[in-house]
């Protein structure tokens, strides 16, 4: 339990400069998930996959009967 005493900051700057910077890391990563999610330009195998699935599911619901 001696190393884990270690890592806690004693100074109240040092856990606000921690607290900032584990902030930044973790708005860096959402910033990062956003942007390949919004800007991921999907491949052509995945095109075709997803107008699969929908044309089966508006065949099951009776769309073009």
């Amino acid at each position: 339990m001696g190393w884990a005493q270690r890592l806690i900051p004693r100074s109240v700057a040092a856990q606000l400069m921690s607290l900032v910077a584990l902030s930044e890391l973790i708005g860096i990563m959402l910033a990062a998930v956003t942007i390949i999610y919004l800007f991921d330009s999907p491949s052509i195998t995945d095109t075709q996959k997803f107008s699969g699935r929908a044309g089966r599911g508006a065949h099951t619901a009776g769309a073009f009967d």
